[in-house]
């Protein structure tokens, strides 16, 4: 009851919402054409449709907080990576992180994307004073 079809232009349409990629990847539909208003010679075949990803669930921290150290006068150097986790599908647009930064007014630190992991790497690109 998912699916149906227009008997007039054969295109196969979804009948209501729920389609979720987490729960189910893709659908075997089989087919069947007849002539003679159904009732007369037929053929089958099998339409294979599967389920893309759209961007329905955030990333979240895991942990929620972190505590890291960053020596002093030393700067262009990683000093800690945080993680987050995302239910879209790894690798796609929808999945893929992008990592801000506040209270930094003096621009002491960047934070970037690992491309392959979606963790947060967290740099000093000014050295720090101490006192």
């Amino acid at each position: 009851t998912m699916f149906g079809i227009n008997n007039q232009t054969g295109t196969i349409y979804t009948r209501d919402v729920g389609l979720d990629r987490e729960v189910v990847q893709g659908f075997k539909l089989k087919l069947q054409v007849a002539d003679m208003g159904g009732e007369g010679l037929n053929s089958e075949s099998e339409v294979i449709i599967l389920v893309s990803d759209i961007n329905n669930h955030p990333p979240q921290f895991s942990p929620a907080s972190y505590s890291l150290t960053a020596e002093e006068n030393v700067f262009g150097v990683e000093i800690g990576r945080v993680n987050v986790t995302d239910r879209d599908d790894p690798g796609t647009r929808n999945w893929e992180a992008k990592y801000t930064l506040s209270n930094d007014p003096d621009r002491n630190f960047a934070i970037r994307t690992d491309p392959d992991t979606n963790q947060g790497i967290l740099t000093v690109v000014k050295p720090l004073d101490y006192e």
